[in-house]
């Protein structure tokens, strides 16, 4: 079974057990996917936390797929959306899947990560750089406690 159809049956599961009256709340999801995925950007670029920012990434995806899935399907709207991060809103693009579109979200988050760690001003070798990129990338992630979000 492919990572695509175990979520796909994860989030059918958690649909359907929620009462049919029930509507999704859709702004904990994007902001709960958004935190998630910021905090695996800062993972992915340190060596100490691949395994933390593994989690969080496959936990965000999940949501992430649930939000992209609602958007395609016209669900969401200023009211169930109006607490959730503008990198999660300004980041949905149309494309041929949701997967695509999470790619694309993805990416983004990564590059924010990148920018945000990379000191250009500093003088020193690119291991140097990349070294205090990793650096920085650690005090990032212990300073937005990412370990308490990890389900």
């Amino acid at each position: 079974m492919t990572n695509c159809s175990q979520v796909k049956i994860i989030i059918a599961g958690l649909l359907s057990a929620t009462p049919a009256s029930a509507e999704v709340d859709y702004n904990a999801i994007g902001k709960k996917a958004y935190a998630q995925w910021d905090c695996a950007a800062y993972a992915a670029l340190t060596e100490d936390y691949q395994q933390a920012g593994l989690k969080l990434f496959e936990t965000g995806y999940e949501k992430l797929f649930v939000f992209v899935e609602a958007w395609r399907a016209e669900k969401l709207n200023k009211n169930n959306t109006s607490e959730v991060p503008v990198g999660v809103t300004w980041n949905l693009i149309s494309g041929p899947s949701a997967d695509f579109s999470i790619g694309y979200m993805w990416a983004q988050f990564l590059e924010e990560a990148d920018k945000k760690t990379w000191d250009e001003e500093i003088q020193g070798s690119h291991d140097e750089l990349k070294t205090l990129q990793a650096v920085k990338a650690v005090s990032a992630f212990r300073e937005k406690n990412c370990e308490l979000i990890l389900e």
